[in-house]
């Protein structure tokens, strides 16, 4: 082999570049061997999922129908116990048995056993079991908070009282007191008691589970209570019963009745596993729950068809309300949304960040101004004292400044030195306290490292606040600083956009995902009492919530909505309202993008109140330029209303196409147009109980992003009225032009820790361990291959997501050419050819050839020795025509020879 450079090398690649085969090395056919007949069974919902797989894990599907979609229980149990039979014969480890939302078992088993699991009749497909991370957050007791009273209960007269409510994630400290527990910290106390609010629920993993371990350790018991906090600050959102004064918090529904399922470990990074997560939406179904938060998933996982997805759209259609997290890969750009946020019927929810929050704040004059405490520095008094503030006279403090009295507190802005440097140095000088300002607009926390504290407090502003200061201390030199403490209507410095860490749909399939927003920034909620009992968090996860509970307030309001997912969808798509500022550069005037906010800010008291809905809900035109839609207006109320249809266009976007390091996606181009909008009437009058039918044609802005493929475009279809009624928002997105003409082989770079420069597609190669090395040196018959000991990879990126992926091996020698056998496929031998689906990816992602061909029929063949090769990928644009060439893009490799010794 020449000189390679391992992929393991590069910082910030893909988590799934390093890991093994979807189903182990000798489940895929080696080149000296036979076809196995099973292997048909065996699926890869789509090959980004290889950084995910749990070794020895799989979840098996067997024949039946779920429960919830209309199959029989005896039908579902035979083919089970007949599969299970099998498992138990080979020496497999049955997990869990599902029937409601799928049907089939998880199992531990070798790649022997589960050959032979495969084998069965009853089994129908066998399926890799998938890690799933615990969402990352900070948590902060100094940071702002959202008013979670922007949609609490006591704007609306309900508190989600009768209503279960269950929360799939890290458990809940049942024991906190604002969640119904008596305040002593006891696992095996407060749940389930008489007049609790924790009634449901079991840990499914126990505190030791991490799905990343070479050997999980499941230990599942009936207490699920929380140690890792996620869980419990995302249940103090929903129904939190505190009185919402000093440190307590009261939710959204306050009284409702929940259900923790608990699918993570204790462990920091502990992650969990798909098999576990079905497990827990099987059980909160049969718990009757009324809502299940989901505030979890994967990125880039944009087409539904994992066991997971399936589960979660089954879950829908069976009358659950189900709220899932749109993610927090906001830097990841264009289709980062994925799995179960974007299962048909799921409501999927994006983060937004209030204009002003409750926050422990510092002030000058009547200025009130947020900040997060400075990691590692004294905490910032919260006693109403006040500091004289000066500017350090060499603006960075990275030197000693000029002396100050005492009882001053300096100015500094952060950097170009440490944190602790800055700290040290400001001491030196006399000062009081530090007041840190950012060196970009917005706001950050800021820390002294893990080998420094100081005896100052240190408070980190906003760099637009700092700005300001500064400013203002020119002329004045001296302003008096007061610590005020918790303090409401504190101006939020990123307040009312879209947070910049919510992840962007849409689908690959080009549905609305997310479909609606909530607050999820800096959002102060319960905490297990080991951890301080409250604290602030920021993310999806925390919109999420907010969400559950307003689906709560709905279904006690409504009764009739209950067991009815999609009229509860439709009151709060209807009814939000669009964020009117977009988060990204150059568009910050104009309505935030449809595909970042979706149908716009939830509101609770408009949808409990709305008495006109439309529908559809959602206009999802698919692609192309011009589409004509029919929506129908319907009267609830007792008024004779009339309405006045228009339109708001959002912000679009398209995959760049320049040549700057990490070009796609991750980077997207944004621009504003308006969208070409007519109506069949000028005015729709409704009278009590009528319906009427309105139809719109709506036109992709043609000036914006103008030449970009695949640009995505939206906004809301509005129905406004001089009466009483409420205003009807219907959210439309589309994507403008040819969704075939999208470029996914863009030529994707990569600058690597030592600063060179990689491109991709290029020729690689897999080893027997499913690691990969990928060549410097890309000139045709370099290197020889020993079958037994590597494998050529193609190592791709994808700037959108594809409908197939294929890879033709052209015999040079021969002047032949057949299709690659790739691993874990299904079906015939041809079939066995085809990837599928395949999501855009964040860096790179790779196919191997295992030596396996085929040409007709269903004979396969293997490579000659001694011949020489080149392989050559291709993938299909999204929602192609396979039988169509010009939907596919092809990169053929340089030619290498196969040698056997």
């Amino acid at each position: 082999m020449p000189a390679r450079r391992s992929i393991r090398a590069l910082a910030g690649v893909a988590a799934g570049l390093t890991v093994t085969a979807l189903f182990g090395a000798t489940l895929a056919v080696p080149a000296t061997a036979a076809p196995v007949d099973v292997s048909s069974k065996f699926k890869a919902a789509d090959a980004s999922f290889a950084g995910r797989v749990v070794k020895d894990r799989y979840l098996v599907q067997t024949g039946g129908t779920p429960l919830v979609r209309g199959g029989h229980r005896s039908t579902n149990k035979a083919s089970l116990a007949k599969a299970t039979a099998t498992a138990d014969a080979a020496g497999a480890t049955v997990q869990s048995s599902f029937s409601d939302l799928w049907t089939g078992f998880s199992v531990t088993a070798d790649d022997d056993q589960i050959r032979t699991i495969a084998a069965s009749s009853s089994v129908t497909a066998v399926y890799p079991v998938l890690t799933v991370a615990q969402p990352k957050t900070d948590v902060s007791r100094s940071a702002a908070t959202n008013a979670i009273n922007d949609v609490a209960a006591s704007d609306t007269g309900y508190t989600g009282q009768g209503i279960k409510v269950g929360v799939i994630d890290t458990g809940i400290d049942y024991n906190n007191a604002d969640l119904g527990g008596a305040g002593v910290d006891d696992p095996t106390a407060d749940f389930k008691k008489a007049g609790g609010r924790v009634m449901y629920g079991y840990d499914l993993v126990g505190d030791h589970y991490n799905a990343d371990d070479a050997s999980p350790v499941l230990a599942p018991d009936a207490f699920p209570d929380d140690c890792a906090g996620h869980g419990t600050h995302v249940a103090g959102i929903i129904g939190a019963q505190g009185t919402g004064d000093g440190a307590t918090v009261e939710g959204v529904a306050p009284a409702v009745t929940f259900g923790a399922y608990r699918i993570f470990g204790c462990g920091e990074d502990a992650t969990s596993s798909t098999d576990v997560i079905i497990d827990a939406m099987s059980r909160a179904q049969a718990d009757g729950m009324d809502v299940v938060n989901m505030s979890l998933g994967s990125t880039f996982d944009s087409w539904p068809s994992y066991p997971e997805a399936v589960a979660a759209k089954n879950m829908t259609e069976a009358g659950v309300v189900l709220v899932v997290a749109a993610g927090n890969s906001g830097s990841a750009g264009l289709f980062a949304a994925g799995t179960p946020a974007v299962g048909e019927g799921v409501i999927s929810v994006a983060s937004y960040e209030s204009p002003t929050v409750r926050a422990n704040a510092l002030g000058v004059g009547t200025d009130k101004f947020l900040y997060t405490q400075i990691i590692g520095a004294a905490t910032v008094p919260e006693d109403a004292s006040t500091l004289s503030l000066r500017a350090a006279s060499n603006t960075t403090a990275c030197k000693k400044p000029a002396k100050v009295a005492a009882g001053t507190a300096l100015l500094v802005k952060y950097g170009p030195c440490y944190v602790w440097q800055q700290m040290a140095n400001a001491e030196a000088a006399g000062a009081a306290a530090v007041v840190l300002y950012n060196n970009s607009s917005g706001l950050a926390t800021f820390t002294m490292g893990s080998t420094h504290t100081s005896t100052l407090p240190g408070a980190g502003i906003s760099g637009a606040k700092g700005s300001a200061l500064a400013a203002s201390l020119k002329k004045a030199k001296v302003l008096t600083l007061g610590m005020l403490g918790l303090s409401t209507g504190v101006t939020n410095p990123d307040g009312a956009k879209i947070s910049t860490f919510s992840s962007a749909g849409i689908s690959a399939d080009l549905r609305l995902v997310p479909t609606i927003s909530a607050p999820g920034g800096k959002i102060y909620s319960t905490l297990p009492l080991a951890k301080g009992g409250h604290g602030v968090m920021s993310g999806t996860s925390m919109a999420t919530p907010f969400v559950a509970g307003t689906v709560a307030l709905l279904l006690e309001a409504k009764p009739a909505l209950r067991s009815h997912p999609a009229d509860v969808a439709q009151l709060l798509y209807n009814t939000a309202v669009p964020v009117a500022k977009a988060t990204e550069s150059g568009v910050t005037k104009y309505p935030e993008a449809v595909f970042r906010q979706g149908s716009g800010l939830v509101k609770a008291s408009s949808a409990l109140t709305a008495s006109v809905t439309a529908s559809p809900s959602v206009l999802e035109l698919g692609e192309g330029t011009t589409d004509t839609v029919t929506i129908t207006l319907t009267n609830s109320g007792t008024q004779t209303l009339t309405y006045t249809p228009t339109r708001v266009s959002g912000v679009s976007a398209a995959a760049s196409t320049g040549s700057a390091t990490h070009v796609g996606t991750t980077t997207p181009s944004y621009a504003y147009g308006q969208v070409g909008f007519t109506a069949d009437q000028k005015t729709v009058t409704l009278a009590p109980g009528a319906s009427a039918d309105v139809t719109v044609t709506l036109t992709a802005p043609a000036k914006a992003l103008k030449g970009k493929a695949g640009m995505l475009y939206g906004g809301w279809v509005q129905f406004t009225t001089t009466g009483d009624g409420n205003t009807v928002s219907v959210p439309f997105v589309g994507v403008r032009g040819d969704y075939q003409s999208v470029k996914l082989l863009n030529k994707f770079r990569y600058v690597d820790t030592k600063g060179k420069k990689w491109s991709w597609p290029r020729l690689g190669f897999e080893n027997s361990d499913g690691e990969l090395d990928y060549q410097e040196s890309q000139a045709s018959g370099k290197w020889a291959i020993d079958l037994n000991t590597w494998y050529p990879s193609v190592v791709y990126h994808l700037d959108y997501p594809a409908s197939d992926l294929r890879v033709k091996v052209i015999d040079v020698t021969a002047k032949t050419s057949s299709w690659a056998i790739l691993d874990n496929t299904s079906g015939t031998a041809e079939e066995r050819t085809h990837w599928g689906n395949m999501p855009r990816d964040a860096a790179a992602q790779w196919v191997t050839f295992r030596g396996e061909s085929w040409t007709s029929g269903d004979t396969t063949s293997f490579a000659t020795d001694g011949h020489d090769y080149q392989l050559q990928l291709r993938v299909l644009k999204p929602l192609g025509d396979p039988d169509k060439s010009s939907d596919w893009e092809s990169y053929t490799s340089p030619k290498f020879r196969y040698i056997s010794e």
